[in-house]
């Protein structure tokens, strides 16, 4: 569905992509859950598809991070890590501490900021 604002929306959660040179931004806002999941994985899927050299994910916009939404980051990473794409992601507080729990930081380059992540 595509929201007037100019961004993506599915079920609760938005998403906007941005390329800068080899980079490739993906935004996201809201929550991603189970009904949110698959559409997380199809967007990780489109960001790759350029084969960017650095996939920039920001979750500071992300309320909730469930396990469908670890599943896709996990899942993307492995394409990543095929095509030698680095992911990077920009943590808010809860997103980072959901990471963290579930043992998945020392998978990913986690930051607390855009312009960390931007810098090769």
């Amino acid at each position: 569905m595509f929201d007037p604002s100019g961004q993506d929306v599915s079920f609760g959660l938005s998403y906007e992509h941005t390329q800068l040179g080899d980079t490739a931004v993906l935004d996201l806002r809201g929550e991603i859950d189970l009904a949110t999941g698959d559409d997380l994985a199809t967007q990780l899927d489109r960001a790759l598809a350029g084969q960017p050299k650095l996939l920039v994910v920001d979750l500071t916009a992300v309320d909730f991070l469930g396990s469908a939404g670890l599943s896709a980051l996990i899942v993307a990473k492995g394409k990543a890590d095929g095509q030698e794409t680095r992911i990077r992601m920009v943590c808010n507080r809860t997103t980072r501490r959901t990471i963290e729990l579930t043992g998945l930081a020392e998978q990913f380059d986690l930051v607390d900021d855009r312009a960390t992540a931007l810098r090769g």
